[in-house]
């Protein structure tokens, strides 16, 4: 059994806490770790124990436990935010991890390690059954909010460096999370590849699609701004996602008839208008700090929809990547605008062409069984079996 530590439940349950407004942020990091978990769960039993990122003006929630494919089963701690909440979610994840540990000694622990309940108990763990602790990494405590280092960032960053063996999502992770130069393997995300593009040609609408953050530093500010002087009255700007600069968007929405807030929708309908538009962007500027160690999940999502995709350059995508995308080469309001411009006059069979080769490449080299088979392989390693 493989015991699993993160915020990922099982998906009709985030669907529908996401609903109801006891969620409203944490979708990449469920899809990324749900895949993981179902491609874990092929090769060997999971349990996935979690500590969600519910809103705090939600006090009771019914929470339930539910088995997946038969093999992964998910225990969700419910919302707590009394004074000591933090406290109480630890002994909450232990109560359960005692609970599962008592019925059946773990094979390895496999821990989100961005998220620190997860991480010492993942650690913790680690040591009580000398069974190896891997932890997967798609971010650096320190670059998530360099605005505010916390005692929890600080924590999370002291913990990172103790594990058997990582999964990074870049190359460079490896120096400033991995200083004992433990086992590793470099996976810059998964896809599902049960996906396809059922969208034909003639069905696509001129529409250039976002989905993601909607924060300072993804490059929607620099986006919008774009898309206004672009003047193609025929296409659209659709936006989906939630942030600091929600404000923003929404008066450009006000301003600009073809720019469209679509709000927050489930993962499934995204990936649905994601088929169905026809050009995806991720105009997050190559230039800021953590770009060297970011692989935006999108990227891989957006590959996988068939839809050809137009991306800044950023230094933590390989290099192969970009023989599938458009790209952008001035991250600047004018630098978008010109690779919008220049990117939808290719006539619409090349650009289709385009996004089904993208699809075809990640499907066959980053499908979710592919890529669990190699954190499988790592654990295998250092296990020495």
């Amino acid at each position: 059994m493989i015991l699993y530590l993160s915020s990922v439940m099982e998906d009709d349950l985030f669907a529908r806490l996401v609903r109801e407004g006891c969620i409203s942020g944490g979708y990449q990091a469920q899809k990324f770790n749900s895949l993981v978990v179902l491609g874990l769960a092929k090769r060997r039993e999971v349990v996935a124990i979690s500590n969600p990122p519910y809103n705090k003006n939600i006090q009771k929630v019914n929470i339930g436990s539910s088995v997946t494919n038969g093999l992964a089963k998910y225990i969700t701690i419910s919302p707590n935010f009394s004074k000591f909440h933090k406290i109480k979610n630890y002994l909450e994840m232990n109560k359960y991890i005692k609970q599962v540990t008592r019925q059946k000694m773990p094979y390895a622990v496999v821990c989100d390690a961005i998220n620190p309940l997860a991480s010492m108990h993942a650690l913790r763990i680690s040591h009580k059954f000398k069974i190896p602790a891997i932890a997967i990494v798609t971010d650096i405590p320190q670059y998530m909010d360099a605005r505010k280092i916390t005692f929890f960032t600080r924590l999370t960053s002291k913990l990172l460096k103790n594990y058997d063996g990582y999964v990074l999502l870049t190359e460079a992770m490896n120096e400033l999370v991995n200083p004992k130069k433990k086992p590793m393997i470099v996976m810059e995300g998964l896809c599902d590849s049960t996906s396809n593009t059922n969208v034909e040609i003639g069905q696509k609408q001129k529409i250039i699609l976002y989905s993601g953050s909607l924060s300072k530093g993804t490059g929607i500010e620099n986006l919008l701004e774009a898309f206004k002087r672009l003047g193609a009255m025929e296409w659209e700007l659709h936006i989906y996602g939630n942030g600091e600069c929600l404000e923003l968007v929404k008066s450009y929405a006000k301003e600009v008839s073809s720019i469209k807030y679509q709000g927050i929708e489930p993962n499934n309908i995204i990936v649905q208008r994601q088929k169905e538009a026809s050009l995806l962007i991720n105009p997050r500027p190559s230039e800021i700090q953590y770009g060297h160690v970011s692989f935006p999940s999108k990227i891989m999502e957006y590959l996988v929809s068939g839809t050809p995709v137009l991306t800044t350059k950023l230094p933590g995508i390989p290099y192969e990547y970009f023989d599938f995308m458009y790209t952008i080469d001035d991250c600047s309001v004018e630098g978008i605008l010109g690779a919008l411009r220049e990117t939808i006059e290719i006539p619409m069979e090349e650009r289709v062409k385009k996004g089904r080769a993208a699809h075809q490449f990640v499907v066959e080299k980053k499908s979710y069984l592919m890529q669990t088979q190699r954190i499988m392989q790592l654990i295998k390693e250092i296990r020495k079996e």
